[in-house]
Formats: structure tokens, sequence, C-alpha cells
């Protein structure tokens, strides 16, 4: 599963790679580490005051690993993976409004309106591509153990 995991990861980086160079820009262009931090490791920091690490790393165990899942570990960690996905959604939607107040304030000036809408921008790719390929698959993976373990529960 760990496996699988992890190359889903490579291959959507490197589709995502592709349209980057195929659109004839440079990586430079999408690399801004502030934005990264509000967007996606923010959220990390802020649940850890209610899910401390070693539990996240232990759901997150539980969830990649190829045993048969525990049920309530495995709910717990799909709770888990709801709620980061609704904090990584508010972090971005607060980095954009950060950026768009930096456009207002510089409306006059073209040359800062173009940075200031970037910020805005970049945290939404930086969220929507974490969202797209760690959240979702791992939140897939945990509700397929979680379906598995009813199943056979039931027979």
């Amino acid at each position: 599963m760990k496996t699988r995991f992890i190359i889903g990861i490579i291959v959507s980086l490197l589709f995502f790679a592709v349209g980057i160079v195929g659109a004839g820009n440079s990586f430079g262009l999408y690399c801004d580490p502030l934005s990264l931090l509000f967007a996606v490791i923010l959220p990390h920091i802020l649940i850890s005051f209610m899910v401390p690490f070693s539990r996240q790393k232990r759901l997150m165990g539980e969830i990649l690993s190829k045993e048969k899942g525990d049920g309530p570990t495995l709910k717990e960690g799909v709770a888990y993976l709801k709620s980061l996905k609704r904090m990584i959604i508010s972090c971005t939607v607060a980095t954009m409004i950060l950026g768009i107040i930096g456009i207002l304030a510089h409306l006059e000036d073209p040359q800062a309106i173009g940075p200031n809408f970037a910020v805005a921008l970049i945290a939404l790719f930086y969220s929507s591509l974490y969202i797209l390929i760690v959240i979702e698959p791992l939140r897939l993976a945990a509700e397929t153990k979680l379906a598995g373990e009813s199943e056979s529960s039931e027979r």
C-alpha cells in the first residue's frame, strides 16, 4: 500500500511537471515557500494541537499498512484526514485573502499586482495539489479498508 501511495505521488508530480514545462514555464515560478508554509504546513501544525504527531504517524501507518485494519483507528484516521482537509482549505482561503488585500492595496502600481496575484494563486495550487495527491488517496485507502472490515464482519 505504501509503495502504491508513493508511486501515485510521483506519477502525479511528474504529470504536473510535464504541464509546467509544456507551458514553457520554469519550476522556480512555482516556488513560494511562504505560501507553502501557510497553505500546507500550518494546517499540520494547527491540527497537531488536537492530534499529536505521534498519533498522526500511527493513524497513517494503520491506513497504509498491508494488514487488516483496526476499525476504530481507521475511523479516527478518516476523521483526522477530513479535518486536515478542511483546515488546509481554510488556510488556503486566508492566504488567498492576504494576496487579494495586497492586490487591492497596490491597484495604482501595476508591477505590485502580479506578485500579490501570484501569492493568491500559488497557495490555491499547493493546497489543491496536496489534497489531490496526498489527503484524498489516504482517505480513500482508509475508507476502503473500513468497507472491507464491515464486509468481513458481516460474513
